[in-house]
C-alpha cells in the first residue's frame, strides 16, 4: 500500500528564489527519509501515520534555512495532503473494461463501376 504526500510552496506571496531553495531542499529530505519521486508526488509504501510523520519531520527540519529570514516555514507551505493511493482513479485514460477494438475495413469504388 503506497501513500503519497503532496507539498506546495506559496509562490505567488513569496520570492521565487526562496520558494526553490526550500523545494529543492524539501525533495532531497524527501528521498532520504525513503520516498519517491512521482511528479509532484512524493510516495512510500508506509502507513499514512508514519508517512505523515516522516514527512512533518522533513518539513520542520527545514526551519534552520530561514532562520535568517526570522520567517518561519510552515509560512512558505500553500498546502500539503496525503492520500492512500489506493483511493487514487485516473480519470485521463479510458477504463480498461469499457475499451472496444474493431477493425473497419473501407471500401472504394472508382467512378462509373
Amino acid at each position: 500500500m503506497a501513500f503519497a504526500i503532496i507539498i506546495n510552496l506559496d509562490h505567488e506571496n513569496f520570492p521565487e528564489s526562496i520558494c526553490n531553495e526550500l523545494w529543492n531542499a524539501i525533495k532531497a529530505r524527501m528521498i532520504a527519509n525513503g520516498f519517491h519521486r512521482d511528479g509532484r508526488r512524493f510516495l512510500i509504501n508506509e502507513t499514512r501515520d508514519s508517512a505523515s510523520i516522516k514527512a512533518r519531520m522533513v518539513v520542520e527540519s527545514l526551519e534552520n534555512l530561514l532562520r535568517h529570514q526570522h520567517e518561519h516555514v510552515f509560512d512558505y507551505l500553500k498546502d500539503s495532503y496525503g492520500y492512500d493511493t489506493d483511493c487514487v482513479i485516473n480519470f485521463l485514460p479510458p477504463p480498461t473494461d469499457g475499451v472496444e477494438v474493431s477493425e473497419s475495413i473501407r471500401v472504394t469504388r472508382k467512378p462509373g463501376s
